[in-house]
């Protein structure tokens, strides 16, 4: 049975802001709030559960709070800054195949391009990671992956997908990370947010199908 682990990351590198509402795991059974961020309440804080993504190349980190945003949300502030929120949690995509989010962000990041290794950013991502058997996994990928984890973080994952918020990248577009093919950024909105300031975009998908999906050629 394959399992994956939730991570929620909002890599910023700009003075950007972005709010999340809510990241649902919808199935026939009971539905999963992986950050009902809504339900909590709590402004300044955080949700049980949540931590702080950090990477340890990056100078800088981005903040996050809760807020009274429309009932409640999650809040992103950074100035040249990157850093993520992160919470474990095993669920079976294929048990639990849709993911649902609402989200918002203030701006965009002007000249990023995500196929670009010198230019992948976004204003905002969310990452499902998967879990991965090692053992099946070639000794220099495995090398590979050690020396990325002390470089980067503790908490990288080995095979991820990427949900991203892009510049100009066409929405439904499926683009290999240019830096690594362990994970796989799929384009879920792009350009400036032009809903009310209460609004956010609502996101529902399908993982199991993301799972199989292949970029263009």
């Amino acid at each position: 049975m394959m399992r994956r682990h939730v991570i929620v990351a909002f890599p910023l590198a700009s003075i950007l802001l972005l709010t999340a509402w809510l990241l649902t795991i919808r199935a026939e059974a009971p539905d999963i709030y992986v950050g009902a961020f809504s339900a909590y309440g709590q402004e300044g804080r955080l949700p049980p559960g949540w931590r702080p993504w950090i990477l340890k190349n990056v100078k800088r980190h981005s903040t996050y709070s809760e807020v009274a945003d429309d009932g409640g949300a999650v809040e992103a502030l950074a100035d040249h800054s990157a850093s993520g929120l992160m919470r474990r949690v095993a669920i079976d995509p294929f048990s639990y195949p849709i993911m649902e989010w609402r989200w918002k962000v203030a701006g965009i990041l002007e000249g990023a391009d995500i196929s670009k290794r010198e230019k992948n950013d976004a204003p905002a991502r969310i990452y499902v990671a998967f879990a991965y058997d090692m053992g099946k996994i070639g000794l220099l990928e495995r090398m590979k992956y050690r020396i990325a984890k002390r470089v980067y973080s503790q908490f990288l994952p080995l095979r991820a997908l990427s949900y991203t918020w892009a510049n100009k990248t066409q929405k439904g577009s499926i683009v290999p990370m240019p830096y690594t093919g362990w994970f796989k950024q799929i384009v879920v909105e792009n350009g400036a947010f032009l809903g009310a300031p209460t609004d956010g975009c609502f996101i529902p998908r399908k993982v199991a199908d993301d799972i199989r999906s292949r970029p263009a050629v």
